[in-house]
């Protein structure tokens, strides 16, 4: 495994490398570690159904499992999902980056392409907080993923701290993606269901209802 450090990304030209390197071991079906908004998570092409079966096989994971998927920005979701109606695109930029993950119904036409032979009849997506996992995005496409997770004292937490990555939490990883200066989030995410041109609110987080009707009125509480 081969990490990349702080110190590897202080110039320009550094960026780009790295960007590259880890461009090509994604593309190429590799799982790499890298951070999100909680913490360390294991990453991999969302449109490779070989990485995501890595992944879940890491995790212990059912295939009937969805993982969320990370985007550079809204429009990638719409290049799966069909066009977002202006409302959802304003609650969508009013939260992202942050506590916010949508479901979002694929379009029929892609569904032999995505993270498995089938693409699901819906993903869930969230929006890239690290500037490299957010290029990665941009260059690669949607990035499937799922924490990195240990026994902590509140009982099992994501991983924060590079030196707690195990040799067997990163034996079958191709790059680890310091993130020394990252801050990290422990808020809990609402959950949205884009339907079409409605908005369904199917788990309260962080940003309450209150908050979403403020933009989106007739949004239907639908929780689960």
């Amino acid at each position: 495994m081969q990490t990349v450090t702080g110190k590897d990304l202080e110039s320009s030209y550094g960026k780009r490398k790295v960007i590259a390197q880890l461009s090509a071991a994604l593309s190429q079906g590799q799982i790499i570690i890298a951070p999100v908004a909680q913490g360390y998570a294991y990453l991999g092409d969302g449109r490779s159904g070989s990485a995501m079966s890595q992944i879940r096989e890491i995790k212990g994971f059912d295939a009937a499992i969805p993982l969320v998927t990370l985007v550079a920005n809204y429009k990638q979701v719409e290049q799966y999902c069909g066009s977002l109606t202006s409302e959802q695109i304003r609650v969508i930029k009013k939260f992202w980056p942050g506590a916010l993950i949508i479901e979002r119904e694929t379009q029929s036409h892609l569904r032999y392409s995505f993270g498995s032979r089938i693409l699901p009849d819906r993903l869930m997506f969230t929006e890239a907080t690290n500037s490299i996992v957010k290029a990665l995005c941009r260059k690669v496409g949607p990035l499937g993923f799922s924490p990195v997770m240990a026994n902590g004292e509140l009982g099992r937490e994501v991983i924060t701290d590079i030196t707690a990555l195990t040799n067997e939490s990163t034996e079958k990883v191709s790059h680890l993606l310091s993130a020394a200066t990252e801050s990290w989030s422990q808020l809990k995410s609402t959950w949205l269901l884009l339907e079409g041109g409605e908005v369904k609110i199917r788990r309260i987080g962080e940003i309450s209802e209150a908050s979403i009707r403020e933009i989106i009125p007739r949004a239907k509480l639908d929780l689960r």
